[in-house]
C-alpha cells in the first residue's frame, strides 16, 4: 500500500537558517561554521546565476552552430567520378574526305552538343555525325579557314584552326 504524504515547505529567513545551522553543529560536537550562513547562500546564488550563463550561452552557440550553414553561400563545383577528369584532349587522327573533316580524339568524353567549327564568314556548323565510342567527330567543310571548337564533358575546349582544308590536309 503506498501512502503519499504531503510534504511541507518551510519558509525561513536567512538569519533564522544561520542560528539553526550553528545549533545544529553545536549540538553535533562539530566546529561551527566561520562564514556566515548569509555569505554561503549569496555564493551559492552567484555561483547559481553564472552557471545558468554558461548553459544558455552554449545552447544559443550550439544553435548557431548548426544554423549558420543555412547562410553560407552555396558552391556551384561540380564533382565527378570521370577517370579522365585531369587529362587533356587530344588528337590522334584526322583526315579529309569529301568535303567532310573527320578527327579523332585522345582523352575525356567529347561533348558532341557543344562542339562546333565557324568558317571564315562566321557561320557555324554542327558536327554531321559523332562516334561517342571512338571519340570521332566528322564536320563538313569547304576550302577556307575553320575554327574548331571541341568541349569535352568537363567543359574543357579544344580550339584547332584547319587553314586550307583542301591543299593542307591531303
Amino acid at each position: 500500500m503506498l501512502i503519499f504524504c504531503k510534504r511541507k515547505k518551510y519558509n525561513v529567513d536567512v538569519k533564522t537558517a544561520d542560528r539553526i545551522l550553528q545549533n545544529v553543529f553545536s549540538e553535533s560536537h562539530v566546529e561551527p561554521n566561520t562564514i556566515s550562513f548569509e555569505t554561503i547562500v549569496k555564493k551559492n546564488r552567484i555561483s547559481l546565476v553564472s552557471d545558468n550563463i554558461y548553459v544558455v550561452l552554449a545552447i544559443v552557440l550550439f544553435l548557431v552552430t548548426l544554423i549558420i550553414p543555412l547562410f553560407l553561400p552555396r558552391s556551384n563545383v561540380r564533382l565527378s567520378v570521370e577517370s579522365s577528369v585531369d587529362r587533356e584532349l587530344s588528337v590522334v587522327t584526322h583526315s579529309l574526305d569529301n568535303n567532310l573533316f573527320t578527327i579523332t580524339l585522345n582523352g575525356p568524353k567529347v561533348d558532341f552538343a557543344a562542339s562546333y567549327i565557324v568558317d571564315s564568314e562566321g557561320h557555324e556548323h554542327v558536327p554531321v555525325s559523332f562516334d561517342q565510342k571512338n571519340n570521332t567527330l566528322v564536320f563538313p567543310v569547304e576550302a577556307g579557314d575553320y575554327n574548331i571548337f571541341i568541349y569535352d564533358i568537363n567543359g574543357n575546349c579544344l580550339h584547332l584552326l584547319l587553314s586550307s582544308a583542301s591543299e593542307c590536309l591531303h
